[in-house]
């Protein structure tokens, strides 16, 4: 059992990155406000807000809302967890630096807070204060968003959109993008972590990263910056990756052990 602050308290499934705190699975209880009790099913924190899913499908976020990053309707912070709407269809919930998105159970991608840089992918930069559709597409799989988001479809195609002054949308230039714009043609993506450096993951198990590289972070053996995916080594055994700041991390699958056979001879 382990602290996540603001309240919460990991029963199991947690993976902790580097500003962020996320829960893909398992449960959280918190012990605040009027959520006293209930059970999450995922929770998101990267950067001065937070939201989670509950079991029952219903958002809830709460923290800093400059920008109108808790889609309550208003900028005003929460000190408790404060349910965003009334429906219960939530699926996918991931915060920003200041914006937030998710996907509803029908695949829909909705977002909404800080639009500076158009990572609400909305095709402007005005800013939302309550969750707004993406487009009128309904086969989105998984998301993140922090300044650039990137999200995958039902069919493993990549589409990024939002900041792009490193190159971290992938799409070869440094070109800000205002709506969801495809990252080359593969239709094989497994994974996505954003941020001025992103990184993913490919059904065959292999690493691929771009942006910012000033520190290395992505892995290549240099400084230098890259806008469009680049392998990274040649190994396929990649389960989990998380990047967007200066470092990097990333998870291999566990290798099975091979079961010693004993051969017993019979005597004649």
């Amino acid at each position: 059992m382990a602290s996540m602050g603001l309240g919460l308290t990991l029963v199991a499934g947690i993976l902790s990155i580097a500003g962020s705190t996320t829960v893909a699975a398992g449960a959280v209880s918190t012990g605040s406000g009027s959520a006293t009790g209930r059970v999450w099913s995922r929770v998101s924190a990267r950067g001065d807000h937070t939201c989670g899913i509950r079991l029952d499908h219903s958002l809830w976020c709460w923290g800093a809302n400059w920008n109108g990053q808790l889609g309550l309707g208003d900028t005003d912070a929460r000190l408790t967890p404060t349910q965003v709407g009334g429906d219960s269809v939530w699926r996918l919930i991931r915060t920003g630096q200041a914006s937030t998105c998710g996907i509803r159970l029908d695949h829909t991608l909705w977002c909404w807070g800080y639009n500076g840089d158009g990572e609400l992918g909305l095709g402007d930069r005005k800013d939302r204060v309550t969750p707004t559709r993406v487009g009128t597409d309904a086969d989105w799989a998984d998301l993140q968003t922090f300044g650039a988001t990137c999200a995958i479809r039902l069919d493993h195609t990549l589409w990024c959109w939002g900041l792009n002054r490193h190159g971290e949308l992938g799409l070869g230039d440094t070109t800000d993008r205002h709506t969801p714009t495809q990252v080359g043609t593969d239709a094989n993506w497994a994974a996505i972590q954003t941020g001025v450096a992103s990184c993913g993951i490919r059904l065959d198990g292999t690493l691929w990263c771009w942006g910012r590289n000033n520190q290395g972070q992505l892995g290549l053996g240099d400084r230098e910056s890259r806008y469009s995916p680049t392998q990274v080594g040649a190994d396929s055994d990649w389960a989990e990756i998380r990047a967007g700041g200066d470092n990097t991390c990333g998870k291999k699958k566990r290798k099975k052990k091979k079961k010693k056979i004993k051969r017993v001879e019979k005597e004649n």
